[in-house]
């Protein structure tokens, strides 16, 4: 959680905080299942668009979903409903990273993308907040020494 405490999303723990005693019908045990599922089925180190894809609208489907129906109960749930939040935040900047990145480096693999460690891609994919939205730009950063 960069940038004064909030999430890459501009949602955070006042987002959160307002679902606390809701009587939603998902909880974050749930959300917590649903995304590990979703990340161990999409992404694994053999990748392509089309499953990225998917993984990243999953994705995007268990934020709405979660923010309409929790419910947030106690300190406890509170700090849970926060992890959910980072967890989909993460997920969605592995998902976006992996569309940028046109290529396969290392152990990640793309199917669509199989061109070993392309030169144009010797670069980090940097994350940003802009405006409530993850933000990701490719940037030639200097060598640590």
């Amino acid at each position: 959680r960069a940038g004064g405490g909030g999430d890459a999303r501009g949602g955070g723990e006042g987002e959160v905080e307002a679902q606390r005693g809701n009587a939603g019908l998902v909880t974050t045990t749930e959300s917590k299942k649903r995304i590990q599922k979703v990340a161990w089925k999409d992404r694994r180190v053999v990748r392509n668009e089309a499953k990225t894809r998917e993984c990243l609208a999953e994705l995007e489907s268990t934020r709405a979903d979660w923010q309409s129906e929790l419910s947030v109960d106690g300190p406890q749930g509170l700090w849970e409903a926060l992890e959910v939040e980072n967890m989909l935040t993460a997920g969605e900047i592995m998902a976006r990273a992996a569309l940028m990145r046109t290529e396969s480096r290392g152990s990640h693999f793309r199917e669509d993308y199989q061109e070993q460690e392309d030169p144009r891609w010797a670069t980090s994919i940097v994350v940003s907040q802009a405006n409530g939205k993850v933000g990701l730009r490719a940037e030639k950063l200097p060598q640590l020494s």
